[in-house]
């Protein structure tokens, strides 16, 4: 909680505990979502994010997380105020 992070937009089976554990850390509620739907962390992703943010994405191949590079790499190309890396 004391790092320099906005927010946690956790995904997947387990999201609920890693939401929980932000919150044990001091996080507050409105800096963490859990989900285990991909098009609700798209939705949420889209609320949250502004130009200029830096977004990290982590999880295994078999959460198809390159959905949401590909739609990141789309919104950047779309807002060109919105920094691209690889």
């Amino acid at each position: 909680a004391g790092l320099p992070i906005a927010g946690l937009l956790a995904y997947g089976e387990h999201a609920r505990d890693y939401a929980d554990g932000a919150l044990r850390g001091g996080w507050r509620h409105g800096q963490i979502a859990a989900t285990t739907s991909l098009d609700v962390l798209l939705t949420v992703l889209d609320c949250w994010l502004e130009p200029g943010d830096t977004v990290l994405v982590k999880g295994s191949r078999a959460m198809q997380l390159e959905r949401v590079l590909d739609w990141l790499r789309q919104r950047a190309t779309d807002m060109p105020t919105v920094r691209r890396s690889a």
